[in-house]
């Protein structure tokens, strides 16, 4: 019964923590996970990797307007 009300707490905070969470750093925050991937791949694959995920939250926003005629 604790854990599941502590379960239930933990929940409830993170919701309310991602609410605060602009678009712009929960993109930050995957972009930084992916490179960490990245940089755990062979290097030849290591560097396609990177270039994947080298664009700035400004560079997606645009690239995103332009496919989806914003």
């Amino acid at each position: 019964m604790k854990n599941n009300f502590i379960y239930h707490i933990f929940v409830i905070l993170f919701v309310v923590l991602m609410q605060g969470c602009s678009a712009r750093e929960g993109y930050n925050t995957l972009q930084i996970t992916q490179q960490s991937k990245c940089k755990q791949q062979v290097p030849n694959e290591r560097e396609e990797c990177l270039t994947q995920v080298s664009d700035s939250y400004d560079e997606y926003i645009k690239k995103r307007r332009e496919v989806t005629n914003e």
